[in-house]
């Protein structure tokens, strides 16, 4: 796959795929599939809605560098990573890709399981609005950009794996 990249990183809005298109595309290029917030609530013993809930996002944020600090050595490496990953982390050696959705694409996407999610509470779509607005420059700060709307996770796993091949030439 990637010879430059050993991790590759999808970040997003929350409803952008990148927990459906993860383990896609590590199943397409051979690597292992992490995701982040998955093995926060693993290692906390808790869901992250309850942490929010009970020890704040402060604490979260804490959980999520500190898991993202002990992956930084983790070679072949598809992981993908909450929301808001992109404006407190960084992951040495790896290509950060962007699934790009619309608000309203990630509201119709998340409608559903949005109890789950602590930060888009009290109105989802809304939350999805905003938090857009807050995250976008750091957003646009990923190697690699994948518009999502309209496209199914196979698709988009496609073209994330197309791109990186075409980033780094193998």
């Amino acid at each position: 796959m990637a010879a430059y990249a050993e991790r590759i990183v999808l970040v997003g809005l929350p409803g952008a795929g990148k927990s459906t298109v993860g383990p896609i595309l590590a199943l397409q290029i051979g690597w292992r599939f992490i995701d982040l917030d998955q093995a926060i609530e693993a290692e906390a013993g808790l869901s992250v809605p309850h942490i929010f809930k009970e020890h704040g996002e402060a604490e979260f944020r804490r959980l999520e560098r500190e898991l993202t600090a002990r992956l930084a050595s983790e070679p072949l490496l598809v992981l993908s990573v909450g929301g808001g990953w992109m404006v407190y982390n960084r992951l040495p050696g790896a290509l950060i890709v962007w699934l790009q959705v619309s608000p309203d694409v990630a509201s119709m996407r998340i409608c559903e399981g949005a109890h789950g999610r602590p930060l888009l509470q009290p109105d989802p779509a809304l939350r999805l609005k905003q938090l857009h607005a807050e995250r976008e420059a750091h957003y646009r700060q990923a190697d690699i950009h994948i518009d999502t709307d309209g496209k199914t996770a196979v698709e988009v796993a496609n073209a994330v794996a197309t791109a990186v091949e075409r980033e780094h030439g193998n």
